[in-house]
C-alpha cells in the first residue's frame, strides 16, 4: 500500500480548532436560542463571515456606554444578507442587523471597537460615502474630534518633549515655548493661527546615549524631532509637510492648512 501524506497550507497553533479557524460550517441555516447566543456566535466567527483576515482598526464606533454605536455600511450589508440567508432566533427572522444587534455586538468584540464621543458616532454616518484604507482610522482621517485635539496639543507636545533631554544645561526638556502667530482676515473678528512654531533652548540638540567615532554624541535633527512630536499628539494632519527650520531663535515653524487655522488661536505658550 502506498501511503500519502497531504498537508494543509494553513497555520494553526496547538490549541487552535482547524474547522473552526477556516470558518467550515458557518454558511448553513442555524437557529439560536436567544439574540445572546447569536452575539457571542457573531462575534466568535465574525471575520469568517466578513471574509476577511482581521478585523479594520475600527469596525465599530462607540460610545463609552454603547448607547450609540455605528459600523461601516459594507460590513453590516454583509452581516444583513448572511442573517437574511442563514440566521433565526427562536425560528423568527431578524430584519435589520443594524437597529438590534450593533450594540450588543460590540460589548463582546476583544478588538476593532473604537470608543468614541457621541459627536464622532453621529457623524460616523460620512463613512458610508467615504473611501478608507482597511487599516485606517476613519475617524482620524476625516478629522473628526479634531478641534478638542488641538485644544490639548500644545500641553501634551511639552509633556513629551519633557520625557527627553538633548540639551544640556536646559530644560528639564527642551522646548522653551510654542508660539502661534497669525493676523486678523478681512470680515474676521478673530485671530486665526498661520504658523505653529516650536521654539527650543538651543540650536543644538544631541542624543544622550549615541555617540560618534570620535566620541562626540549624535546631533538630532530638530525638524525631525518636532515633527515626530506633532505626529505624536494627533496635530500633524493640521500643517503642510515640508517645516522651516530657523537658526535664531531657535525656531522649527509649521505652515498651518488653510481649513485648520481657525482652531489655532495665536498667542505664546507655555507649561509655566
Amino acid at each position: 500500500m502506498k501511503l500519502v501524506r497531504e498537508y494543509i497550507n494553513e497555520k494553526f497553533t496547538e490549541d487552535s480548532d482547524p474547522i473552526h479557524d477556516m470558518g467550515i460550517g458557518l454558511f448553513i441555516k442555524r437557529d439560536f436560542n436567544s439574540e445572546e447566543d447569536f452575539h457571542v456566535f457573531l462575534a466568535n466567527n465574525i471575520t469568517h463571515i466578513l471574509k476577511v483576515n482581521k478585523l479594520p482598526k475600527v469596525f465599530i464606533l462607540a460610545t463609552d456606554s454603547y448607547s450609540s454605536c455605528s459600523m461601516r455600511s459594507k460590513y453590516s450589508d454583509i452581516i444583513n444578507k448572511y442573517i437574511d440567508r442563514y440566521v433565526t432566533i427562536n425560528g423568527e427572522k431578524k430584519s435589520d442587523f443594524r437597529l438590534f444587534s450593533i450594540s450588543k455586538l460590540a460589548k463582546k468584540l476583544k478588538e476593532g471597537v473604537r470608543k468614541s464621543t457621541k459627536e464622532e458616532v453621529e457623524n460616523s454616518n460620512n463613512l458610508l460615502t467615504e473611501k478608507f484604507v482597511e487599516d485606517s482610522d476613519p475617524v482620524h482621517d476625516m478629522g473628526i474630534g479634531l478641534p478638542e485635539t488641538i485644544k490639548l496639543s500644545i500641553k501634551n507636545i511639552i509633556k513629551e518633549d519633557k520625557k527627553n533631554q538633548f540639551i544640556i544645561g536646559a530644560g528639564p526638556g527642551n522646548i522653551h515655548y510654542i508660539h502661534i502667530t497669525g493676523a486678523v482676515g478681512r470680515g474676521q473678528q478673530h485671530r486665526t493661527g498661520t504658523y505653529f512654531n516650536i521654539n527650543f533652548y538651543s540650536n543644538t540638540l544631541y542624543s544622550p546615549t549615541e555617540k560618534y567615532k570620535n566620541g562626540n554624541p549624535k546631533r538630532i535633527h530638530r525638524v525631525s524631532y518636532a515633527s515626530e512630536l506633532v505626529e505624536k499628539v494627533g496635530i500633524s494632519v493640521c500643517f503642510y509637510d515640508v517645516a522651516s527650520e530657523y537658526q535664531a531663535p531657535y525656531i522649527i515653524k509649521f505652515k498651518i492648512k488653510p481649513e485648520y487655522r481657525k482652531f489655532f488661536s495665536p498667542g505664546r505658550y507655555s507649561d509655566k
